[in-house]
């Protein structure tokens, strides 16, 4: 009886994981509809008309739809009905979830193509000092600092500089061999797989060479973040810095209570 108190039966462990599944899959149909059949500013159906128009049950369709209000791809008037938002444009990225961008630009729909691929060494200065101490490295070691530029349609959308140790117990990483993600290319070089990272993230106004790099007015707003990553053992592989275009991206994170 103690345990039942704690823990989630199994069968009602078994249904959460089944309508967490069934919302994701609605939520998905939803959004494909959005890109296809509507533009900013149209309404939906009622969630009774999606919930028979989909199959699933109301509560299904009312959970999907909020998950894409909290989005931003939604607007949910009470009593009036949901509406697409002006920002149904932009590329929509989870800051909750950790995946590879050309991934994200393309499920939103567009074409996804990295330009301006740089590579060097670098050994000294402040961001090899924030590399080396966000990776736990005490000794002044070099690293390779991997910088591009990642595309939404022929629109830059994100400058990413990213900062490696050159190798992994004795396996050293050739940044030549890059491909379109990182993703990928740890897993080639050193058969890891990114787990989860920890980020800031703050507004800023962009540089000369930022905004060079996303083709913008230097001193135009752009969304920083700060990211270490880690792979599935838990060790920090990645330490990064990234600028992104809010007119282009739309960052959102899905918040929930915490219920007891």
């Amino acid at each position: 009886m103690a345990h039942s108190r704690t823990f989630l039966h199994r069968d009602d462990q078994e249904s959460k994981l089944e309508l967490t599944t069934r919302v994701a899959a609605t939520r998905r149909r939803i959004e494909q509809a959005i890109r296809e059949r509507y533009r900013p500013g149209d309404r939906l159906p009622s969630e009774q008309q999606l919930a028979a128009l989909l199959g699933v049950s109301r509560a299904t369709v009312r959970e999907a739809l909020e998950e894409l209000r909290a989005s931003g791809l939604l607007i949910r008037r009470w009593g009036v009905g949901t509406f697409v938002s002006a920002n149904a444009g932009l590329v929509r990225a989870n800051l909750s979830e950790l995946r590879p961008i050309p991934e994200i630009i393309r499920e939103a729909g567009y074409t996804s193509r990295m330009t301006d691929f740089e590579y060097r060494e670098v050994l000294r200065g402040r961001l090899a000092d924030q590399a080396r101490q966000a990776l736990g490295f005490e000794e002044e070691i070099p690293f390779w600092q991997i910088s591009r530029v990642y595309l939404a349609d022929d629109v830059p959308a994100i400058y990413l500089i990213d900062y490696l140790p050159q190798e992994i117990n004795g396996t050293p990483l050739d940044p030549s061999r890059f491909g379109e993600d990182m993703w990928s290319f740890l897993q080639e070089a050193w058969g890891e797989t990114l787990d989860t990272a920890w980020a800031t993230i703050e507004a800023r106004r962009a540089t000369k060479r930022v905004a060079e790099k996303l083709k913008l007015s230097q001193g135009a707003p752009v969304i920083f973040t700060r990211q270490t990553a880690y792979g599935e053992t838990g060790r920090p592989l990645i330490y990064s810095e990234s600028y992104t275009r809010s007119d282009v991206i739309s960052q959102h994170i899905l918040r929930r209570s915490r219920r007891k």
